[in-house]
């Protein structure tokens, strides 16, 4: 008999741990254009153009084909545009005061951040400098050295380089941060 419960009762404990273990959302991508590769627990995981969102977790790498553009909303209430090319990690980071899960490795993208308020930012990490947006629109791009290149396209935007100290880059300037 005491088998028989634990044998019921087996199913259920490794769905729960499962759960428990289960890598945490951090939003969704959708291919627009091309094809993604998303590096996820040591798998690679290919993604042609679709109108299916495709979920991506905390700990993904995201890889964004030649020619190709994804469009990836995360719980920040940030829709990030990725361009051909683009490479970015999902994970954890704090640095100067700031803290994100996305880590910009190359390429250009578009960050449309809305629904922000009080002191929430939306920040994106590179080699060289940590990206604070509250409530607006830039370009971004990382070339393959970290150097960063953003144009404000809306509002201003905070770029904190490897020294700690703020940049302001007002709508419509650029700021160039290399090491």
């Amino acid at each position: 008999m005491k088998a028989l419960k634990i044998a019921a009762m087996l199913p259920w404990l490794l769905l729960i741990s499962g759960a428990l273990w289960a890598a945490t959302q951090y939003g969704e991508a959708t291919v627009e254009k091309g094809a993604m590769t998303v590096i996820r627990e040591g798998r690679t995981l290919k993604f042609e153009q679709s109108s299916q969102s495709v979920p991506i977790n905390e700990q993904d790498l995201i890889r964004v084909r030649p020619d190709s553009l994804v469009e990836l909303k995360s719980r920040e209430n940030a829709t990030i545009t990725l361009g051909s090319n683009a490479v970015f990690e999902v994970k954890p980071w704090q640095s100067h005061g700031s803290s994100g899960f996305l880590r910009a490795l190359f390429g250009r993208f578009r960050s449309v951040v809305a629904g922000l308020s009080g002191g929430e930012q939306f920040n994106v990490k590179t080699a060289t400098a940590t990206i604070g947006v509250k409530g607006t629109k830039n370009r971004p791009q990382v070339n393959n050295r970290g150097a960063v290149l953003i144009y404000a396209e809306e509002h201003p935007t905070y770029v904190h380089g490897q020294t700690g100290g703020e940049l302001k880059v007002d709508e419509g300037n650029v700021s160039l941060t290399f090491n």
